[in-house]
């Protein structure tokens, strides 16, 4: 049997009868509820958003609040929202934020108090919304986000004052053609532009009272004197969110694909910040970069290691460590006297061009050549650049390796501003070619389409083959410093980045709701019968088998991450990517229901990052978000947006809506 076959039938079944939920713990009562860590208790916690079901007829929208508390009993401060109502009008989900600690507790209970709903009125949040500017204060960092021009986040400094990030903005880079493989000659049609972020709109969400979140949305516009070459395009909207109480800045940035799949070839997409450094001394100035399991590329711009005279032990390990280093005057005067001849590393760049391997450089300057560094396999997507005492930013993207092409760089280091770029599509990779992978194979009646359907599962018509409309979405953090952290500590902050902390209910007080639906049950280990435990062997099956296949087939990259293949091809021993309508997913006989609800039933975190990474592909590439089909999404092909058939099916909410509730 196809594992798709499967997949439909194991959707198909009746829930499992007899199944008898325990109500001994406080989840059995839709008054207090326990909200646990997915994958256990993180390193960090930099406050976190998750979502809650409840019980039809239980709560009133309008007489109930929320209160919350550590696992063992400390109060905290709690933000609370309806996302949901049952159809009489009483709650049926809510979302909550919990701010930032030092310490990190096993899980927090959630309680709700039955009377007139309030408001928090304790801001642990400050939120000034000025004229031209939003600025935010959680009482760890402060930012200002300016309501007009080309920068996101014009300032952004540490509770003690020092700015270490400026001039937040977004870069484009793109192209009016590609050459040809192999064609070496300068193609002198190609128009090459440079653009940068324009704001169209910043705003506010009016509770902030322990997260706040600042909305963007806004467009790029090319930059200098040729101001008018290409249109305004690529709309964008990127949301910041700020927790009471953390250091840590979470980023969501989407971006939508208004061009022409012939003309207008991206080459990069970033966020770029500029790093004072003024006042501190080259060798006090820092690099740090994630490599593979915890490591880093550690060094300074102007390296007093490894030289032929030795500095002191002391004077080397402080730098090592990212520490200042002592006064000049303690040096060796064999190396003191000679620093003006050791080089300054301006400029760093790592690139992850594959799935499986990233290199990375280094150069004294603009002009001059670069240096290899040692390279890995797979890159966390993590840098950091400041002073041991001026401070600095850490900048990071999650996924960085599954959203090949990939790249960050470091600018500038040597000067009074130096910059951090975090390219969500690296420039170093080939240009983003979006065209139909085929010319329409002379298919210019209804009668051809038809009989080419019949061997390739293709529905192909002229014209609806766009790109024009798919969004993408990418996950960033952003985390100030007032000095260099250790190495350990960025360790904590990679893994953070990449598995971010997940809040949810016990699987048991989700089912008793029925805010999910009736139709499904937990796994059943009392009262199982042969039937039950094959289906039970089947849905374990297929779920280590998806995730084992993406690993396996490197279904990876800027578009592709996230999806799977459609039909497997039995010759050739692969799927069948190349073959029509068999290739991509595209949400095809609903495995979105599959996964989330396999999810729900088990709790298991491998599912969960499973099906998250699957709705958010879903839910951006194979849909239209503007555009004359806008609303709905397209069916299974080679290209994601390649078939012919649009359809309503691909974008139907249900498939996203126990992501969006669960997370919020």
């Amino acid at each position: 049997m196809h594992p798709h076959v499967l997949v439909y039938w194991a959707l198909s079944l009746p829930c499992v009868a007899g199944r008898v939920l325990s109500t001994s713990n406080t989840n059995g009562s839709s008054d207090v509820v326990n909200v646990n860590w997915l994958e256990g208790k993180p390193a960090l916690n930099l406050g976190t958003t998750f979502g809650l079901p409840w019980p039809k007829g239980k709560h009133a929208g309008d007489r109930v609040a929320f209160s919350a508390a550590t696992v063992d009993g400390e109060v905290v401060t709690l933000q609370s929202w309806v996302t949901s109502y049952w159809a009489d009008g009483s709650i049926k989900w809510t979302g909550h934020a919990v701010p930032g600690s030092e310490s990190v507790p096993d899980g927090y209970k959630v309680t709700v108090a039955k009377g007139t709903a309030r408001k928090i009125k304790k801001r642990t949040i400050k939120v000034e919304d000025a004229e031209d500017e939003i600025a935010v204060d959680t009482g760890k960092v402060k930012v200002s986000f300016p309501k007009s021009g080309n920068v996101l986040v014009s300032s952004l400094s540490t509770s003690s004052g020092k700015v270490v990030g400026k001039n937040g903005k977004l870069v484009l880079q793109s192209q009016s053609g590609v050459a040809d493989t192999g064609d070496s000659s300068v193609n002198k049609d190609i128009n090459y532009y440079q653009l940068e972020s324009k704001i169209n709109t910043t705003t506010v969400d009016e509770d902030s009272s322990v997260r706040t979140l600042v909305t963007i949305r806004g467009d790029h516009r090319v930059t200098g004197a040729s101001a008018a070459t290409h249109d305004p395009w690529i709309p964008f909207t990127v949301r910041f969110y700020l927790y009471a109480e953390s250091d840590t800045i979470k980023v969501i940035h989407t971006l939508l694909f208004d061009g022409a799949a012939d003309k207008d070839f991206i080459t990069g997409i970033g966020i770029r910040f500029d790093i004072p450094l003024a006042g501190e001394e080259l060798y006090d100035r820092h690099i740090r970069i994630a490599g593979v399991d915890g490591g880093f590329l550690n060094e300074a711009v102007q390296g007093i290691t490894g030289l032929r005279r030795d500095p002191g032990a002391a004077v080397r390990t402080a730098q090592f460590e990212g520490k200042k280093t002592p006064d000049v005057s303690t040096w060796a005067t064999t190396v003191s006297s000679r620093l003006q001849w050791i080089p300054a590393w301006n400029d760093y760049t790592l690139t992850q061009l594959s799935p499986d391997g990233f290199t990375l450089k280094k150069r004294t300057k603009a002009g001059q050549g670069w240096v290899k560094i040692p390279g890995g396999t797979r890159a966390p997507g993590l840098a950091y650049l400041g002073g041991a005492t001026t401070g600095g930013l850490a900048v990071g993207l999650r996924n960085f390796w599954k959203r090949y092409p990939t790249s960050i760089d470091i600018s500038n280091a040597a000067t009074d501003a130096g910059q951090i770029t975090l390219w969500l599509y690296s420039p170093a990779g080939e240009p983003m070619d979006l065209r139909q992978f085929h010319d329409g194979l002379g298919e210019d009646t209804y009668a051809k389409q038809l009989d080419a359907l019949e061997i390739t599962y293709e529905d192909y018509e002229g014209g609806y083959n766009t790109p024009h409309g798919i969004g993408r979405t990418n996950e960033i953090y952003i985390r100030p410093f007032d000095s260099t952290p250790s190495s350990d500590d960025l360790a904590a902050f990679t893994e953070f980045i990449d598995e971010p902390p997940v809040l949810v209910p016990e699987p048991e007080y989700i089912q008793q709701t029925g805010a999910i639906g009736t139709y499904w049950d937990l796994p059943n280990s009392t009262t199982t019968t042969q039937a039950t435990q094959t289906i039970e062997t089947h849905l374990y099956f297929l779920n280590k088998f998806y995730q084992g296949q993406i690993e396996q087939r490197k279904w990876y990259g800027f578009w592709d991450h996230g999806d799977f293949m459609h039909t497997y091809d039995t010759d050739r021993h692969t799927w069948r990517y190349d073959i029509g309508g068999y290739a991509w997913d595209n949400s095809e006989l609903s495995p979105d229901l599959f996964f989330w609800n396999y999810f729900l039933r088990t709790g298991r975190a491998d599912v969960y990052r499973f099906a998250e990474a699957h709705v958010r592909h879903t839910s951006e590439v194979d849909i239209y978000h503007l555009g004359p089909y806008s609303g709905f999404g397209t069916r299974h092909g080679v290209q994601h947006w390649g078939d012919s058939a649009k359809q309503i099916r691909v974008s139907t909410p249900i498939y996203r809506q126990i992501f969006y509730f669960v997370h919020s």
